[in-house]
């Protein structure tokens, strides 16, 4: 079996780890990846900001519901 090499791509806050041998279909693919970057980032920047919105959503429904459990 052949050996694996990672491949580490940092997007925004997350981090993309896959592992990759050295065949031409797996190459080519680690060069879109790291070539389309930019993009990944964008869209890594996108779900950061929706998920601490969605977070920050639920914690102030959560204490609305508790608001009117007290009227």
């Amino acid at each position: 079996m052949e050996k694996a090499k990672m491949s580490i791509i940092k997007l925004d806050k997350v981090f993309l780890v896959f592992p990759y041998t050295l065949s031409k279909i797996e190459s080519r693919m680690r060069s879109i990846l790291i070539n389309q970057k930019q993009v990944l980032d964008g869209i890594a920047h996108f779900v950061n900001f929706y998920l601490v919105h969605l977070e920050f959503w639920n914690d102030m429904m959560a204490k609305y519901r508790e608001y009117l459990k007290h009227l």
